[in-house]
């Protein structure tokens, strides 16, 4: 659905060789970093294959030096069974902004992607404590704001050969993927880039499906919240309404939520102003009873529950007033910035 000709992404990212491969040990010391002479970007089928090792330390994966390239000694998995893609959402600013920053991980080869990690000391510190095995893959930014932008600095100084995936307007980004893009992670992901300009003009959803098991995520940044949208910062509500109508909405029903913010329990509060129906009042229970939501909701669930993405409920419709879904969005997002 969202597969489109691709360019060669290699004009953007061109191939790196060192003079030698070195270890540099990550400050929470946990991962150690591995730069290799075979570092390079390849297009195939339409996809982009980012190849870098930032690999945990030996207690985790051996690696062997042959040739000046590292390989991994790994188990070979049985054909029967299947390793899912794994999501780990990383709590941060709890308290204040309630950010999530997101791991991605394709299970076969562990190759990751770490979405919005703005706050890095508490991405530093969930590493510490949780000591995931993954190979970072890409720093990737949902949009230039400094709570999901804010770590890059940090990041590439400590992997400063991992490229960093955002919007144009992302600091230090090094590539902007196009509009229905797709990329792969590891062997068994599949990631497209959904443009979803309003909220901010560079905002890109990342839409993973695991080739494998069929399993499917969304990562919406601040586009997309549980039972809620973003403001509209550098954008109407035409873009709004496109986004999330247009766009994420026409997801596969069972694709999984991923939003940038813990705003359930005050999204709720302001729907049911809005709707009254069986699916907000199970969210409601369920923000009542879980300190954090993220990835507990569908976009199916969302097409029930969610009144931004209900535009000609009449319920909806007797709430704002308005008929036009454009006018009915722009007056939701009023009423909402209201309180």
């Amino acid at each position: 659905m969202f597969r489109h000709t691709q360019r060669n992404i290699a004009t953007n990212f061109q191939r790196f060789s060192f003079s030698s491969n070195f270890n540099l040990l990550q400050a929470s010391g946990i991962f150690k970093y591995h730069k290799s002479r075979n570092f390079h970007v390849t297009s195939k089928a339409n996809h982009a294959c980012f190849s870098i090792l930032a690999l945990p330390s030996r207690d985790c994966f051996r690696a062997h030096e042959k040739t000046s390239k590292f390989h991994i000694n790994r188990e070979k998995t049985h054909l029967n069974h299947i390793r899912p893609m794994h999501v780990t959402p990383i709590p941060s600013s709890w308290g204040e902004s309630n950010n999530y920053a997101y791991l991605l991980i394709d299970e076969a080869t562990k190759h990751g992607w770490l979405i919005d990690a703005a706050f890095p000391k508490d991405v530093l510190s969930f590493f510490q404590e949780k000591k995931p095995l993954v190979e970072l893959k890409a720093i990737v930014n949902t949009h230039h704001h400094w709570d999901h932008a804010g770590g890059n600095k940090t990041f590439h100084k400590k992997y400063p050969d991992l490229p960093i995936i955002g919007g144009k307007d992302s600091e230090l980004v090094t590539y902007t993927p196009s509009h229905k893009e797709v990329i792969d992670l590891g062997d068994n992901i599949s990631i497209t880039a959904l443009h979803t300009p309003c909220h901010t003009q560079d905002s890109i959803c990342y839409y993973a499906k695991d080739l494998k098991t069929g399993d499917k995520a969304v990562f919406t940044g601040d586009t997309l919240f549980v039972s809620g949208c973003g403001r509209f910062f550098e954008g109407n509500a035409a873009e709004m309404n496109a986004a999330l109508n247009n766009v994420l909405g026409k997801l596969p029903a069972e694709t999984v939520v991923y939003s940038g913010h813990e705003y359930t329990k005050l999204n709720v509060k302001f729907s049911e102003k809005i709707l009254q129906n069986s699916a907000l009042s199970k969210l409601k229970l369920l923000a009542e009873e879980n300190e954090y939501t993220a990835g507990k909701s569908t976009i199916g669930d969302e097409l029930e529950f969610n009144p931004f993405m209900r535009l000609s409920d009449p319920q909806v419709l007797k709430a704002t007033g308005e008929t036009d879904p454009v006018e009915v969005m722009a007056k939701l997002r009023e009423m909402k910035n209201k309180g």
